[in-house]
């Protein structure tokens, strides 16, 4: 099982790297510009694949309930709504931002789920780099859930 999934796994990020390089290096800027534009292909794909990985989290973290599999979960579903660019259409402004807590037209209960959201991240945060030598130590032991 485990060569099986490394193979796999160096097959794949083998064909991203390949696939990568060939698109810089050979394609030139009026055939790749169009890929990268707001709402392009090359960002409905990683917002895809983001809620992809949200899911896998949320199977994890139902088959196995732990804070980290839902951290990863949340993460990953608030990544994928951010490349959807769906924080444009929940707020008037980006909750990273210092202007959105300084103007005063920005209502306050966008204010209060800002900050609970930027408060999430940092916990979240501070977990992962806790986590971070269990995690590398897992990984060097071929455990597939870490890879």
């Amino acid at each position: 099982m485990h060569r099986f999934f490394i193979f796999y796994t160096f097959v794949i990020l083998s064909a991203a790297f390949v696939g990568l390089a060939y698109v810089f290096l050979y394609v030139d800027q009026q055939q790749w510009q169009p890929l990268t534009v707001e709402h392009g292909v090359l960002e409905m794909a990683t917002a895809i694949l983001f809620a992809f990985a949200a899911l896998i989290g949320f199977t994890h973290f139902l088959r196995d309930i732990q804070k980290l599999n839902f951290i990863f979960f949340v993460l990953m579903a608030l990544a994928a709504a951010r490349e959807m660019d769906w924080h444009k259409e929940w707020t008037t402004d980006s909750i990273l931002k210092s202007r959105f807590y300084i103007d005063a037209s920005t209502p306050v209960f966008e204010k209060i789920i800002g900050a609970i959201v930027i408060a999430f991240l940092i916990y979240a945060a501070f977990q992962l780099v806790k986590n971070f030598p269990r995690f590398i130590h897992n990984l060097w032991n071929f455990q597939v859930k870490s890879w």
